[in-house]
């Protein structure tokens, strides 16, 4: 049954892919009065096929291409002088040019904004522009943005969704932004400087974007113990506790237990908490809660120093923290485990770093050769140890790998999913987010081009139909959602391969065209047939590479 589902994922994706090609030739022909004679999906003769009106569409044995046949379109063809006007070779060099360049466009544009697009359609509900959590010693968390404002506006123009949000801000070339949100019903307008961020995306090429310092989740009130002599740990408190009341108050977000504990400093605390129960094996992950239960924590007096002190400076001690820095998994055999790192552990420093919050982690530089230093706290005892990152192969969905340099630690994820809205206007905001996704996803794979011709990315990456059907076999395992998304990564690579300037191509013909806007005249039958010899070459050689790598992905990977 499996092998059956795959197999049919794979003629639709195959076929979703040829048809929009062909589809593109085909209507700007019709739109630009060509006549075509043959629609079809497929090569190597006909298995089936019907005619309707002047064209005849047909599938094919071999379901790897297609093609549009159109009156004409050979250099050299006997044309009957009533059906010129019908002609491809006689068409203006422009109208030329748009049928050629319609099948890869519907390869790069309009199937992946389709299929993206059927994906967002289905979204009711998004983030909102509601602050969850502020990050400490970042731009907002300077200028006095708390969690629970919402933000209004970025420098006059309004913002509904919190992921607009985090583009305006990160596409600004402003140095200073004004931000106004609503607080407490009141608004209330700040000027912010966003801070540049590096990072590295899928191909390992610098991406800048800037950021101030929140998200949409926010804390949840699991907690963290590293000290066993303190008042949380010895009144029965312990780290993946998750607190639900304090002295009957519900609370459900980490700031909310701060403001408190800051509010009534001396206690006592009476806490109701959960524990949860994580059973993790090869073949199955289970999670579940133990029965509530209520404690009293009485915190200790903190001793003061002299001076001004800093605004919400703790007075008392209870031990209690955000569990967002304590080590939930850590990968066996990595140097992090071998010098002794454990779930449990708190990391408070990283490269000579002292860290707040798990962003501050995206900030430190990833060197494999480099030696970094990390501090943690286990039972109280602060350990200090120097160990290397270590490098790992990623494969995308279209099987190109990529080198991964990584730390080989998971911290604990104590957040929850921010404040949603309903989706306005549905359809114009599925098309808005196929868009932006779409162009995203194609300058990320003609930077993946570039790197492929400057060796920067190996020839291995290059697949064919096996890598296709693999592909598709996954997507159909793992749902309708991912196999969309596949279906519109290849589509924008099968269009960007198609514009390469090979004969034989559409990028091939485009070059023709463009030689001939140039000399005033059409290239040379004979030209044109000696380069599509030689494109038919590099094609060839360029299939038995794909073949070759499909082969020992297989069988040698």
């Amino acid at each position: 049954m499996v092998v059956l589902s795959s197999i049919f994922g794979f003629i639709v994706m195959l076929g979703v892919l040829i048809f929009i090609h062909e589809f593109g030739h085909f209507i700007i022909a019709k739109l630009c009065g060509v006549r075509v004679e043959v629609f079809s999906l497929g090569f190597a003769g006909k298995l089936f096929g019907f005619r309707w009106g002047e064209t005849y569409y047909q599938i094919g044995w071999l379901p790897l291409g297609g093609y549009v046949r159109m009156l004409g379109e050979h250099t050299g063809a006997s044309i009957p002088k009533e059906l010129e006007n019908r002609s491809f070779s006689h068409k203006p060099l422009w109208q030329r040019t748009l049928i050629v360049l319609a099948g890869p466009l519907a390869n790069i544009i309009v199937l992946p904004i389709a299929a993206l697009g059927l994906i967002y359609a289905t979204y009711s509900t998004e983030l909102s522009t509601v602050i969850g959590t502020v990050v400490p010693g970042r731009p907002a968390a300077m200028i006095g943005l708390r969690p629970g404002d919402r933000i209004d506006k970025v420098d006059g123009q309004k913002t509904r969704y919190f992921r607009d949000l985090l583009y305006s801000i990160g596409q600004t070339k402003k140095k200073e932004i004004t931000i106004e949100i609503t607080r407490e019903g009141k608004k209330k307008s700040f000027k912010v400087q966003p801070t540049p961020y590096t990072h590295k995306d899928a191909l390992g090429s610098p991406v800048t974007r800037k950021l101030i310092g929140i998200t949409a989740d926010y804390r949840t009130t699991e907690i963290g113990i590293s000290d066993p002599n303190s008042p949380a740990y010895k009144a029965g408190l312990r780290t993946w506790d998750q607190i639900l009341e304090v002295n009957g108050k519900k609370i459900k977000r980490w700031e909310e237990l701060v403001r408190y504990r800051l509010k009534h400093p001396k206690g006592p605390h009476k806490y109701t908490f959960r524990r949860p129960i994580k059973y993790r094996s090869p073949t199955m992950h289970a999670y579940g809660w133990l029965p509530k239960r209520t404690v009293t924590v009485h915190p200790v007096a903190v001793p003061q120093k002299a001076g001004k002190k800093a605004p919400n400076t703790p007075t008392h001690y209870d031990g209690l923290r955000s569990s967002e820095l304590f080590v939930e998994q850590v990968r066996p055999g990595t140097p992090l485990a071998k010098i002794g790192l454990q779930p449990g552990d708190r990391i408070i420093k990283m490269a000579g770093r002292t860290l707040k919050v798990q962003s501050d982690l995206q900030m430190l530089p990833r060197k494999k050769e480099k030696t970094y230093t990390i501090s943690f706290v286990r039972d109280g005892v602060t350990y200090n140890k120097k160990f290397f990152l270590f490098q790992t192969i990623w494969v995308d969905p279209l099987k190109q790998k990529h080198k991964r340099t990584l730390l080989g630690f998971r911290l604990s994820q104590p957040y929850a999913r921010g404040e949603k809205i309903g989706v306005k206007d549905r359809l114009g905001y599925a098309i808005h987010r196929a868009s932006v996704e779409t162009y995203e996803i194609t300058q990320l794979m003609i930077r993946a081009l570039k790197k492929l011709f400057t060796r920067e990315i190996s020839t291995s990456n290059i697949g064919g139909p096996i890598m296709i059907f693999q592909i598709a076999q996954q997507a159909v395992e793992s749902g309708w959602e991912v196999f969309l998304r596949h279906m519109a990564l290849i589509s924008i690579n099968l269009g960007l391969l198609n514009l390469l300037p090979i004969p034989i191509l559409d990028g091939g013909h485009l070059v023709f065209f463009l030689i001939e806007a140039i000399i005033r005249r059409p290239v040379p039958p004979r030209v044109k047939e000696s380069a599509f010899i030689v494109g038919l070459a590099l094609l060839l050689m360029l299939m038995m590479l794909a073949f070759k790598n499909d082969i020992q992905r297989i069988f040698f990977s």
